[in-house]
């Protein structure tokens, strides 16, 4: 995939002094119940919030546990085999069209902004980012629908990304299946349906 920039999050923590006088009154409410580490332990309810992560920017690298994860688990097992590792669904907005420069030769890569919402197969992990690298060939794709159509507002997104191993000198690629139905897929699958497949697929010279 093309150049990633990373964006680091510093957190911050103040601490809190009790600056309340050695014979002060304790008048926290009285219904306050004290845990301890057997509460932490339990799990947690079927019912319980998904905790959801905030990127400004989500990178496909971000699916994986480890950075090693694609060589030791795809591309050792041998060429083509292949992994879907993860999700990504939301609603584009617009498609950017970025070069950048990689040790002296440019890169190309498609930003799509809009809103989206992605969810690792492998860790669990939930994040949701206003802005998303998927690989360049699926990119190219939205980057198309919004240059065809200038009063496309929105095209719907829903994708399984996965790896598969290419047995080459770049040893695996980004793959995407897509799942979201809008209208410049509409167009295409009405394109299809006009007709069947040919009645002789292996053409033979005449006699």
């Amino acid at each position: 995939m093309a150049k990633q920039s990373k964006t680091q999050v510093e957190e911050t923590q103040e601490n809190i002094v009790d600056e309340r006088p050695a014979d002060s009154v304790d008048e926290r409410p009285s219904d306050i119940v004290e845990l301890d580490n057997e509460d932490f332990a339990k799990p947690l309810s079927s019912s319980a919030p998904t905790a959801v992560r905030a990127r400004r920017a989500f990178m496909l690298k971000y699916f994986l546990p480890s950075p090693q994860w694609i060589l030791t688990e795809v591309v050792s097992k041998g060429k083509g085999t292949r992994a879907i590792i993860g999700r990504i669904h939301g609603i584009a907005t617009k498609a950017e069209e970025k070069w950048n420069d990689l040790q002296g030769t440019p890169t190309r890569s498609i930003v799509i902004h809009g809103t989206f919402e992605a969810e690792s197969y492998l860790t669990g992990e939930v994040s949701d980012a206003t802005s998303c690298y998927f690989p360049l060939a699926y990119a190219e794709k939205i980057l198309t629908m919004f240059a065809a159509d200038k009063r496309l507002e929105i095209v719907e997104i829903d994708t399984d990304i996965g790896v598969e191993a290419t047995g080459k000198s770049i040893p695996y690629e980004w793959i995407v299946i897509g799942y979201a139905e809008d209208h410049g897929m509409e167009i295409m699958k009405r394109i299809k349906n006009r007709r069947g497949k040919p009645e002789q697929l292996l053409l033979t010279p005449p006699k």
